[in-house]
C-alpha cells in the first residue's frame, strides 16, 4: 500500500513538472494559444483539489469573463458582475483570505483591475497577480495557507506506524 502511495505521489510531482515546463512557453498553432490562462487556472484548481479535497469550496472562481452577446452582458451586469474583480477568491474554512488575478503571457492588468488591487492593498486585504503555477504556490505560502512539507495529497499520507507486535507475548505459555 505504501509503495502504491509513493508511486501516486511521484506521478503528481511529475505532472507538476510537466505543467510547469509547458506553462513557461506559449505556443501558437494556427493562431490559437496551446497554453493559456485557462490551462493554468485548470491546473491550479486540479492541484488544490488534490491537496485539500475537503476544502474545495475555499478556492472560488469568479466567472467575470466578457463573452457572449450584448444582451447577456447587460443581464450579467444587472445581477452584479463587476469589472476589475479578480479571477479567484481564496478562503480558509469559508472565511475570505485574499484575491488572485491570473494573467498569462503578455497580458497586463486593466485599469479597473488596478483600481481593485489598489483598494485591496489600502484596506490590508491580500491580493496577488499570478502568472505561473509556482507563483500560485508561493502566494499561498506567503498568505500562510500552504506548507509544502505538511500539505500533501490526503491519499499520500501514510498511516501512523503502530508498535510492532511481539509474537512471544501472544504465544506465551
Amino acid at each position: 500500500m505504501a509503495r502504491q502511495q509513493n508511486n501516486i505521489w511521484k506521478r503528481i510531482q511529475q505532472a507538476e513538472g510537466k505543467a510547469l515546463a509547458g506553462l513557461k512557453h506559449v505556443r501558437f498553432i494556427n493562431g490559437r494559444a496551446v497554453n493559456s490562462e485557462d490551462d493554468l487556472c485548470a491546473f491550479m484548481v486540479q492541484w488544490w483539489d488534490q491537496i485539500w479535497p475537503d476544502r474545495k469550496q475555499d478556492l472560488i472562481h469568479i466567472p467575470n469573463e466578457g463573452s457572449g452577446s450584448k444582451k447577456r452582458g447587460a443581464d450579467l451586469k444587472k445581477i452584479g458582475v463587476r469589472a476589475g474583480v479578480p479571477d479567484y477568491i481564496v478562503c480558509r474554512n469559508g472565511r475570505p483570505v485574499g484575491w488572485i488575478e491570473v494573467k498569462f503571457g503578455n497580458n497586463t492588468l486593466e485599469a479597473s483591475q488596478k483600481e481593485f488591487r489598489d483598494r485591496c492593498k489600502q484596506n490590508g486585504v491580500y491580493w496577488a497577480e499570478v502568472r505561473s503555477f509556482d507563483q500560485f504556490k508561493q502566494t499561498l505560502q506567503k498568505w500562510g495557507l500552504y506548507d509544502p512539507e505538511i500539505d500533501k495529497p490526503k491519499f499520500f499520507q501514510l498511516p501512523k506506524q503502530q508498535n510492532p507486535i511481539d509474537i512471544r507475548k501472544i504465544f506465551k505459555r
